[in-house]
């Protein structure tokens, strides 16, 4: 598989190693974390990768962040849920040298937060395995853009306007169609090219 390069001037391989490394970084704290949206879905679709977002389940106080990251630059600490528009984020950090967002989450927000995505094409996220691999994993409703170009917009999922006006961009080919999300039938498969 060919992976398109970060923006910020990564290669293909420096990209997927960056992801490899933070994954193993937090693996070796004993963190749940993954890679969710944008890195995973860019990398299937072959397109320009923006940043990686990184998920991690806290149980720690909001001021207290526990994945060490320090080799990745100048961190800015964004704090709670004013640094994003999800209200179920506890903490954020950006590591500005790496175009990376760390998203500190709670244990119930942290497994729902693939289904919670305010459109399909962001459902879908990057582990790495007991192996030391990477692997995609993407919802039935990603597949229905990867199959038929349908994005779902969710209903009852909030979103904001620019979000939507970004992903329209982002992909002007695709059929928009609104539906309401359903975590119990939208099961999750890994991703093979």
């Amino acid at each position: 598989m060919i992976l398109p390069s970060l923006k910020t001037g990564q290669t293909p391989e420096q990209m997927y190693n960056t992801v490899s490394d933070i994954l193993t970084k937090a693996k070796e704290q004993n963190l749940v974390a993954f890679i969710g949206g944008g890195y995973a879905r860019d990398t299937i679709l072959n397109k320009p990768i923006k940043d990686i977002d990184v998920f991690v389940l806290s149980s720690l106080c909001p001021l207290a962040p526990t994945l060490e990251l320090s080799c990745y630059g100048n961190r800015t600490n964004l704090g709670g849920s004013g640094g994003n528009l999800r209200d179920d984020v506890v903490y954020i950090e950006k590591y500005d040298d790496k175009d990376v967002d760390v998203i500190y989450m709670d244990q119930e927000s942290i497994l729902n937060v693939c289904y919670n995505f305010d459109t399909s094409i962001c459902q879908c996220y990057t582990i790495l395995n007991d192996e030391g691999v990477l692997e995609t994993y993407i919802s039935e409703d990603f597949k229905q853009y990867l199959d038929n170009n349908i994005i779902y917009l969710y209903k009852d999922i909030s979103t904001c306007d620019s979000h939507l006006e970004r992903i329209r961009a982002k992909f002007p080919d695709a059929i928009f169609e609104k539906k309401m999300s359903d975590c119990t039938n939208n099961k999750f498969t890994k991703w093979s090219d």
